[in-house]
């Protein structure tokens, strides 16, 4: 479901073991047979592969040399793509991907009910952070909150689209206990996006309503809602990333082609920068962040466009291209890949390739088509 440190440990140290690497070579491996077989005829799909070679090569190279980079870099990169690759093989009915949809919710639902009681001890704003996976948890409850919307939207039982509801207001409520500021603000945005693209206006403006409606009449909603952004920070909104990134583009500003690689300047050290591609450059310089900015535009530029001109009707895809997007903006505020913290979020990219597998079923569906008509 995903590669978190609440399901398995992401420590440095259980990553340099070689039972991992073993593992890990063996998936790559099997990538590299079923990209074979389905060809590289699609674009995403072929710039990641390239890309994912392109970041392992250039990782190992830097951690054998003793330069600046962690050891997990390259890892990440082969999970994202053997989850792309094992989409795009996947043959499930859409009831059974709502079941599947379903029990990823479910999980991280219990998960997050887990850490608060554990963590926090009950559903109140405290003034300490929730320390633990807290951003990566907040990440994987915003993916769950995205599909309870969506099932909640495509289920025909009244009592199903009540109870994804319910899990929806729960997830939300865990987010504001984790203080998980961004990804809270990331999943409203998909709702509304997933309301304009659907051309629900009346349930867009309702939710609107509601939120003013609640905020203006509950004071404790108000309150615990303001609490969850703002508490201690009312000084710094950005929680020091602004800071963070201000130094980042001073090592970029004055050295471009390498950036900190041979840790040249100390304004960074001991901490990192929470944005993607400011991350990368500021670690690598431009010659050698090539690759981790291709894959980023990429998929980034990708997803946006299917996005754009996708039909509403076709409600799976939308929630695929909208759970890539959700990862995107996250990477504004996070810097590990694929732009949510500290984890790898699976399930979207094995969405991203089920909705990429359709397209070239549909395009050869539609040429076919032609071909007989004429």
């Amino acid at each position: 479901m995903a590669y978190h440190p609440v399901f398995f440990s992401t420590g440095e140290a259980a990553n340099n073991t070689p039972i991992v690497m073993v593992l890990f070579v063996l998936l790559g491996v099997l990538s590299i047979i079923t990209i074979r077989r389905i060809g590289l005829k699609r674009r995403l799909i072929k710039s990641m592969f390239l890309c994912t070679v392109a970041i392992t090569i250039i990782s190992y190279i830097l951690l054998f040399s003793g330069l600046n980079i962690d050891s997990s870099e390259a890892i990440a990169y082969i999970q994202v793509m053997i989850g792309v690759i094992l989409g795009y093989n996947l043959s499930l009915s859409l009831n059974q991907w709502h079941i599947v949809l379903r029990t990823y919710m479910l999980t991280s639902l219990i998960m997050g009910f887990m850490l608060v009681t554990n963590m926090v001890g009950s559903f109140q704003i405290v003034e300490q952070y929730l320390v633990s996976g807290k951003n990566a948890s907040g990440v994987m409850i915003a993916i769950s909150g995205a599909i309870a919307f969506y099932l909640a939207r495509v289920d025909k039982s009244r009592l199903l689209r009540a109870f994804d509801y319910l899990v929806l207001a729960l997830l939300l409520l865990e987010l504001l206990v984790f203080r998980a500021r961004l990804a809270t603000l990331s999943l409203f945005l998909l709702v509304l996006l997933f309301l304009y693209k659907e051309r629900s206006i009346k349930l867009l403006i309702g939710v609107g309503i509601a939120v003013l409606v609640v905020a203006v009449i509950s004071p404790a909603a108000k309150s615990f809602i303001t609490d969850s952004f703002f508490m201690n920070k009312e000084t710094d909104i950005t929680s020091g990333r602004g800071e963070l990134n201000s130094g980042a583009l001073t090592i970029i500003s004055n050295s471009p082609l390498i950036g900190n690689l041979n840790h040249d300047f100390t304004i960074l050290d001991e901490t990192n920068v929470h944005n993607y591609v400011l991350k990368r450059l500021s670690d690598f310089g431009l010659i050698i962040s090539l690759p981790w900015i291709i894959i980023y535009l990429v998929i980034g530029i990708t997803v946006i466009k299917r996005f754009y001109w996708i039909n509403h009707s076709n409600r799976f895809h939308l929630i695929s291209y909208l759970l890539m997007i959700l990862l995107l903006l996250e990477s504004f505020g996070e810097y590990s890949y694929p732009f949510s913290p500290g984890t790898i979020t699976l399930i979207p990219f094995i969405m991203l390739g089920v909705a990429e597998r359709e397209r070239v079923f549909n395009s050869h569906k539609h040429v076919r088509s032609v071909q007989q008509w004429i």
